[in-house]
């Protein structure tokens, strides 16, 4: 069932409105949002749940992941002590404008608030003091899944995250050769290290992309949907190892935006990983071809650009990367 929002907060505003005493009740209405790496857009969060209960974070806890599903609270002091019976349980709103959200009505002066992310399997809780004659509190609630550890603090609420496991750390190796020449089919050469620049974000190529070379350059990718949201600070880094003749980069994350550019020819290239962290050292190789007097094509993966020859803006009515 969802709720009509608007009808209970015209409600609440009348009874506000006729009434000279000071109201401690509200209908409390919560965006849950997930942003799944740092940097990254935030989503609304699928199957969202929320539950109030007339107790203080002092003396009561959520024990467990499937307790914060099922609304049910546990006794600081004495384990054995449980409350399952929410004084109130959050129901996604009806009003169009308001699409992603859930609300309840708080009507105690002071109420636990569990909300639960159950897509990422994570959960939060806080201690919410009824306003004064407000008649609806808007709470955004961002979960980080990326987050390190098992409980993490941001605002007044407590994260928790029951099933966080430290990934392992891998090496991947970075080759980035230049064919020069067409004609013999020559073999690729390695590119000058000092002309390279490589780094990763865990992020989905689907829906972000290098948005131009001086961007490629400076480490900045682009958001596919939505071209004012960027970002600016890669996950990792590759280094040059003359040891190995290519670059080192340790990842810890399995799903990557790999981006590699060519000063020398002014190109940059980038493709979707898929790392095993328990598997061997990955070696990924990106071979630019200057004789290729292409704006944009696919090799091995990879998309190739050069803007020397990007098509006039008139021209390029479609999208091309």
């Amino acid at each position: 069932m969802k709720i009509k929002f608007s009808y209970l907060f015209a409600l609440v505003v009348l009874v506000a409105g006729c009434s000279k005493s000071v109201l401690r009740e509200t209908d409390y209405v919560l965006k849950p949002l997930v942003q799944l790496s740092s940097g990254d857009l935030l989503r609304n969060v699928e199957g969202a749940r929320a539950y109030a209960f007339d107790a203080d974070t002092a003396a009561w806890t959520v024990a467990s992941y499937d307790d914060a599903l099922q609304g049910v609270i546990t006794s600081r002091s004495n384990p054995s002590e449980r409350i399952a019976l929410p004084s109130a349980v959050a129901e996604p709103v009806a009003d169009e404008a308001l699409a992603g959200r859930i609300a309840m009505h708080l009507a105690l002066p002071t109420q636990l608030v569990v909300a639960v992310d159950p897509a990422d399997r994570l959960y939060a809780f806080t201690q919410v003091n009824m306003p004064e004659n407000l008649p609806a509190l808007y709470v955004t609630l961002p979960f980080k899944p990326y987050r390190e550890g098992r409980e993490y603090r941001e605002g007044d609420w407590i994260f928790r995250n029951d099933f966080y496991e430290p990934l392992a750390e891998l090496d991947c190796l970075l080759r980035p050769l230049v064919q020069t020449e067409e004609e013999g089919a020559e073999e690729p050469l390695p590119v000058s290290s000092s002309a390279v620049r490589a780094y990763a974000y865990v992020a989905d190529t689907t829906l972000w992309r290098v948005a131009s070379y001086q961007d490629a350059l400076n480490g900045v990718i682009t958001s596919k949907n939505d071209p004012g949201q960027r970002r600016d600070a890669p996950n990792f880094t590759a280094y040059p190892d003359e040891e190995v003749g290519a670059f080192r980069m340790t990842v810890s994350d399995r799903s990557l935006m790999v981006v590699v550019v060519d000063r020398t020819s002014s190109r940059y290239a980038y493709c979707q990983v898929a790392v095993d962290l328990e598997g061997e050292s990955p070696v990924l190789s990106v071979v630019f071809r200057p004789w290729r007097r292409e704006y944009l094509y696919v090799e091995e993966g990879w998309r190739m650009v050069d803007e020397s020859f990007e098509p006039a803006a008139d021209a390029a009515r479609i999208p091309l990367r």
